[in-house]
């Protein structure tokens, strides 16, 4: 059960089914139920994303950059400072300890983690691809890795677009190609 406190919260966003529980997501609260019980992580500011990637939950908090549910504890990743005023749109495995990171108005990124000791650090190397300028200029809003090994990114204003793993674009879609809206 929640207590009074815990109650208080707006939408839930995001649900993960996961091996550590099934977590609930909403702004102002993180849920997790595992074993019949209910824990509670409270931001200091307000969560904004959640991405379940490579095992780990990352979490986005407005004004903090990137942190990490680490040993029942969310972290700051290190090195994660720039993306504390941008909002991140995906968050998709590239491979082991490597993770595509997609802007709304910064472009992708290629993501490097390491955790020992319940410290987590990251590097974030900008990634050049066809799509940069696209992404950017139309706010990468979501994306997702396909089974062909693509990735597929909405926009806010310019449809879908998708690029291999080497960042070429293969096809975008449009109101000019036939979707409903961009």
């Amino acid at each position: 059960r929640l207590n009074g406190k815990d109650k208080e919260f707006s939408n839930v966003w995001y649900t993960f089914a996961t091996p550590e529980g099934v977590f609930f997501c909403s702004r102002e609260k993180l849920f997790r139920y595992h074993h019949n019980r209910i824990t509670v992580w409270n931001p200091d500011n307000l969560f904004w994303n959640f991405f379940y990637v490579n095992g780990i939950l990352f979490i986005r908090e407005e004004g903090a950059g990137l942190m990490a549910l680490n040993k029942d504890r969310i972290e700051t990743i290190r090195g994660s400072e720039i993306f504390s005023g941008e909002r991140i749109g995906a968050m998709l495995p590239l491979g082991k300890n490597r993770i595509l990171v997609g802007s709304r108005t910064k472009g992708l990124y290629e993501m490097e983690y390491s955790g020992s000791g319940g410290l987590f650090s990251a590097s974030f190397n900008l990634l050049r691809c066809d799509a940069e300028n696209y992404l950017a200029q139309n706010q990468l809003y979501h994306g997702i890795k396909l089974s062909n090994g693509n990735f597929a990114f909405a926009t806010l204003n310019g449809g879908v677009i998708i690029i291999n793993a080497k960042g070429e674009e293969t096809e975008r879609f449009t109101k000019n190609s036939g979707i409903n809206d961009d």
